[in-house]
């Protein structure tokens, strides 16, 4: 899965809101769902990332990269085919743009 957003500010700043917005991900609960293992490495202006998500018997590891560019983010995901079993990719992006939004403060 590939999206990419706009986001409307310096290079540095996005980095910045998108790494907060990463770590609060990693510390937070999440009802129903159990994320472990999860990873994120910044190499400048990219970082790479995987979790783990297990809901009762199945477990699906997430894994990919996000490139912050003076105007955008171009994000990279590798999805197990399972994933869209359970949710379209329509979706999946829906979901990641509206938090984009709010990170950054777009409406």
């Amino acid at each position: 899965m590939q999206l990419t957003l706009a986001h409307k500010t310096t290079k540095e700043e996005a980095i910045e809101k998108i790494d907060n917005y990463a770590q609060e991900m990693m510390e937070k609960k999440h009802n129903l769902v159990n994320i472990s293992e999860q990873k994120k490495e910044w190499d400048g202006n990219i970082v790479r990332f995987s979790f783990i998500a297990k809901k009762m018997f199945v477990t699906i590891e997430i894994k990919g990269n996000a490139i912050v560019t003076d105007t955008e983010v171009v994000l990279n995901a590798d999805l197990p085919g399972i994933v869209e079993k359970i949710v379209s990719e329509y979706e999946i992006k829906e979901s990641i743009k509206k938090e984009f939004d709010k990170i950054f403060s777009i409406s």
